[in-house]
């Protein structure tokens, strides 16, 4: 069973403002905040999400330019394995997605595109035993083993700068 999930995610906020240009969807405040100050949405109720034999939770994302860093997605499952969509730093301080599943980093080559909507969708797939997560058109899988993994709670979409 496929269950898509639609989120509109606007983060990366600057200084101590919570309304930017765009006047609509989700405005996450993130760093320079404390973390009791920060923005965070929970799915489900808090509640796990159950994995079919390929689930995929998509969203549109808007990047402002100021401190692009840090976690946009985790999910845990209910073996404690962790699955994370993030920002990080490259050469020449360029800034690029990547997947992160337990310690293992997959970095997406394209440069993080910044003050324009970017398609993001991450997919969870028993029958292949793969995450995939697709940034702006670009696709890396990679393998993950569902042994055991029912379900995985969406625990954090905002970035941890």
């Amino acid at each position: 069973m496929k269950i898509k999930v639609l989120l509109l995610i606007i983060f990366i906020v600057s200084g101590n403002t919570i309304y930017g240009n765009n006047e609509y969807g989700l405005f996450i405040k993130a760093y320079p905040s404390s973390d009791q100050d920060k923005t965070s949405l929970v799915l489900e109720n808090g509640k796990p999400v159950r994995l079919g034999k390929e689930t995929t939770i998509s969203f549109d994302m808007y990047v402002r330019a100021d401190n692009v860093f840090g976690v946009v997605f985790r999910a845990i499952t209910n073996n404690k394995s962790n699955i994370d969509f993030a920002f990080t730093v490259g050469e020449n301080l360029r800034r690029y997605p990547m997947l992160v599943i337990n310690e293992s980093a997959y970095l997406i080559t394209e440069e993080v595109k910044c003050e324009e909507w970017i398609p993001v969708s991450i997919t969870f797939s028993k029958d292949k035993n793969q995450v995939s997560i697709v940034y702006n058109d670009i696709k890396i899988s990679e393998n993950f083993s569902f042994s055991g993994q029912q379900c995985a709670n969406v625990i954090r979409t905002v970035p941890i700068q």
